[in-house]
């Protein structure tokens, strides 16, 4: 690869922030738990890092941020029901900030003063762009320093689907369609759900018009002799698809919680909330019971000892600390690469979004520590415009792989839910044989969606790590039961337009987007 005369031997880190949530109903009274993933999300990570990126926007800071935003996201975000219901939950916050419990814990007044500023500064920004994060997004994509991607319809594991081509291309291109419409431009790049590859997703992903995408360390060993230049450059496929291979060393560097920087007992705790600290009265004063609803007063600590307040100073110190001995790792780990294997390294560094914020609270100050350290050493954070402009690069037959437990989809093609499978399969073979117009048209078009709905990848990860495992059983089932009501009306030639009513405007998204794939039969 030719890089410009200033850029050469300079290491390289791209950085990808892959943002995603289920698609969960707004309710239009109270809070449900499923809906705190979204509201916390928005006050700890999606708006905290939009801010971020906006900062180091409007600087002239050389950096490169790549961000996928998941459809299910994007339909949350512009659901005007989730954006009301995020304007009550941040006023939920602000009373439960002012209860008298925590009114009356001397120790808890800085951790308190601190999150009250935070949510303020939150609120006053989600006020500023009109409740509209989408159009900040947007806005931000107009700076060459920062790449927004997407990921499959509803993030659905695709090799659980590889017995039908078409029914990828589905999830593939739904996804595509509705990015498109949200930010206004097809995206180049595209995240694979749960890293998740196998053999021939290369050509799909290409003829859906995609360049590249990321793949887990496993799929690039798992084929024998490794490659020349091992995790650190990109590789293309016979299908001319560029591939950035995940470098674990570093990405556990910091998503790790006992050996990463997120483990530090300067930092937030995440798991324990306030909120189950408040009494009866307080809770039923705002419709809610002892759930996690973000009054997050805490610092980490350790074993059995007490528990101790957050003090949002340390904290920063432990960032500006971290954030060094991260650089000084990618320097000297870019060092011992270039005189083994005579290469300057790239190291492609995925990340769930939500931990940067929302699992780790100082995430966003970390990252922009990172990026502003690295512009003043000779490390070079990069985007893959990078690299789609200039180069050629070695050729890779991967293998199969994700990340998670083994890095063999095991999380997700569990023994519970294998025979979910098999009625996806079922359901979407007879859906394809029916009518695509007239009036079958609409019954159509919400069958597909209740089917894309049960694809999502998260309903089997819930079950497989007991984390909200009667939930994930729960849509599985709602989704395969309104599928299957709706085509078997249709195969009996009767429509109950009122149940297609209610079903679109639980679930309002997709809308006009799912139908057929374009695709050859299989």
């Amino acid at each position: 690869m030719t890089a410009d005369t200033d850029r050469r031997g300079r290491s390289r880190i791209l950085l990808l922030l892959h943002s995603h949530l289920p698609y969960v109903p707004a309710s239009r009274q109270g809070l449900t738990l499923e809906e705190t993933w979204l509201y916390q999300n928005l006050t700890e990570c999606y708006l905290p890092l939009a801010m971020m990126l906006r900062e180091l926007s409007a600087s002239t800071t050389p950096f490169g941020v790549t961000v996928s935003l998941s459809p299910t996201l994007l339909s949350m975000t512009q659901n005007p029901g989730h954006i009301r219901g995020y304007r009550r939950y941040l006023d939920m916050l602000f009373r439960l900030l002012s209860a008298k419990t925590v009114m009356r814990d001397s120790d808890a007044a800085g951790a308190r003063a601190h999150l009250e500023r935070r949510v303020t500064e939150i609120r006053r920004r989600f006020d500023e762009i009109g409740g509209h994060i989408v159009d900040e997004w947007r806005s931000l994509a107009r700076d060459p320093r920062i790449t927004f991607i997407t990921t499959c319809a509803t993030h659905a594991i695709l090799p659980a689907y590889r017995f039908s081509t078409s029914l990828v291309r589905l999830q593939v291109e739904t996804g595509l369609r509705y990015f498109e419409s949200a930010l206004g431009f097809r995206p180049d790049g595209f995240w694979l759900p749960e890293m998740a590859y196998y053999e021939g997703l290369d050509s799909v992903l290409r003829k859906c018009g995609i360049r590249y995408t990321f793949l887990d360390t496993g799929g690039l060993y798992g084929a024998g002799l490794p490659p020349a230049h091992g995790c650190f450059q990109p590789y293309v496929t016979e299908s001319e698809l560029l591939l950035f291979p995940r470098d674990a060393e570093l990405s556990g560097a910091i998503w790790s919680a006992r050996e990463g920087y997120p483990g530090d007992f300067r930092y937030r705790e995440f798991h324990y909330d306030y909120t189950w600290s408040l009494t009866e009265s307080e809770l039923a004063a705002e419709n809610i019971g002892r759930m996690p609803a973000g009054l997050k007063l805490y610092r980490i600590t350790g074993g059995d000892t007490p528990k101790q307040f957050y003090d949002p100073r340390e904290a920063a110190n432990a960032v500006t600390s971290h954030a060094r001995d991260f650089i000084r790792r990618v320097s000297m780990r870019a060092a011992s690469i270039s005189e083994i294997a005579g290469i300057t390294p790239l190291f492609t560094l995925p990340f769930d979004a939500e931990l940067f914020g929302h699992w780790w609270y100082e995430g966003p100050e970390f990252l922009q520590s990172v990026i502003e350290a690295a512009a003043h050493s000779n490390i070079e954070c990069v985007t893959p415009n990078f690299f789609t402009a200039e180069g050629t690069y070695s050729r890779l037959l991967p293998t199969e792989s994700s990340w998670g437990r083994n890095g063999a989809f095991e999380t997700w093609l569990n023994p519970e839910c294998e025979p979910i499978y098999h009625r996806i399969a079922d359901l979407y073979t007879r859906l394809i044989r029916t009518p695509s117009s007239g009036p079958m048209a609409k019954a159509q078009q919400c069958a597909f969606r209740e089917l894309l709905l049960a694809q999502s990848s998260d309903w089997p990860f819930f079950i497989a790590w007991k984390t909200s495992a009667d939930y994930g059983r729960l849509r599985l089932r709602e989704h395969l039961d309104a599928a299957e009501t709706i085509l078997r009306g249709m195969e009996a030639g009767t429509i109950n337009n009122a149940y297609l009513l209610e079903r679109e405007r639980r679930y309002p998204l997709f809308v006009g987007t799912p139908g057929k794939p374009p695709c050859e039969s299989d």
